[in-house]
């Protein structure tokens, strides 16, 4: 019920633009955001915006799991 909703909005919320994440992606060290905010991160930072691992843009992966899970709260 409730736990389970908050759980879910928790998940899917960016760490960098707090909103639902757009078009999710995820970086090597597991930390999830929109693409748009993790490709400037690490464009700017060159790290993880959440844990400050470093990241490249080659790998930024599609966060599958989180896209079908946003698809369906879409519809």
């Amino acid at each position: 019920g409730q736990k389970l909703a908050a759980a879910v909005e928790a998940a899917v919320r960016c760490g960098v633009c707090s909103e639902a994440m757009t078009n999710a992606s995820i970086v090597d060290c597991g930390h999830t955001f929109c693409r748009r905010c993790i490709e400037e991160a690490v464009r700017v930072n060159g790290c993880c915006p959440e844990c400050n691992v470093p990241a490249w843009q080659k790998d930024i992966k599609d966060a599958r799991v989180l896209k079908n899970l946003l698809a369906v709260l879409d519809e």
